[in-house]
């Protein structure tokens, strides 16, 4: 079995400097054990589990929430993406993830719909809302910027996809 400890032994640097393991509580040469870090993609997951099991928001994109992509022949659906993501250290270790998600609504043209109101909703679930991921504490979860495009068919220039939403900033601590 791989060895899960760190030994510290710091305690030499800085003058006049609190030694490290006087900090941890512990003796020169003591161990503390290292405790593998929860997954990120939980949070992903959470994120896409919240919009999924909305009924409101799924009566408007009832083709359903997707990471990055949606299934080939889905017309009326939500999309999520990470756009950047930051760990934020403190001690040595991540103390708490800081992620901007992508979250946006996107609609065939011709496939009716309400575009607005499913942006609308998106924003009412995410903005100063709650998140609970396994392994994390909520921080927060706001709207940073909206999204709104109209990307038309390379092939197809009659062919439009209407996309709304948002950029969503989601900070959670580990626990």
């Amino acid at each position: 079995m791989a060895d899960v400890s760190h030994v510290i032994t710091q305690g030499l640097g800085t003058p006049g400097a609190i030694p490290q393991f006087i900090l941890l509580g512990l003796s020169p040469g003591g161990v503390l054990p290292v405790v593998p870090a929860p997954d990120s993609s939980d949070i992903d997951n959470a994120l896409i589990a919240k919009l999924g099991a909305d009924s409101t928001l799924l009566a408007l994109c009832p083709n359903g929430v997707y990471w990055d992509e949606a299934p080939p022949g889905a017309t009326r659906f939500v999309i999520v993406s990470l756009a950047e993501e930051a760990d934020e250290a403190v001690f040595g270790g991540r103390a708490f993830e800081d992620a901007l998600y992508s979250v946006e609504a996107r609609m065939l043209s011709t496939a009716g719909g309400d575009i607005k109101a499913a942006a609308a909703r998106i924003d009412a679930l995410l903005d100063e809302q709650t998140l609970t991921a396994t392994g994390y504490t909520w921080m927060t979860m706001h709207r940073e910027g909206r999204i709104r495009q109209t990307e038309v068919d390379e092939v197809d220039p009659a062919i439009r996809w209407y996309r709304r939403g948002g950029n969503y900033r989601v900070e959670m601590a580990l626990t």
